[in-house]
């Protein structure tokens, strides 16, 4: 995500879709939460979007 917006790309993270296990500090759910707020509050030009799949599918 951070390559992209970085190489101009507009970005949609799909928010349900992070590949992760509970890390010793965090359980999986705690980090992804951090990530996605992190995503949507990234100062950028690029247009980043979050959505969940279903969001997608439609």
């Amino acid at each position: 995500m951070r390559s992209a917006v970085s190489n101009h790309y507009d970005v949609v993270v799909v928010t349900d879709a992070h590949t992760l296990n509970d890390r010793p500090p965090l359980d999986a759910a705690s980090i992804i939460h951090h990530y996605n707020w992190v995503w949507c509050n990234l100062i950028t030009q690029r247009s980043i979007r979050l959505a969940r799949t279903d969001e997608l599918l439609v």
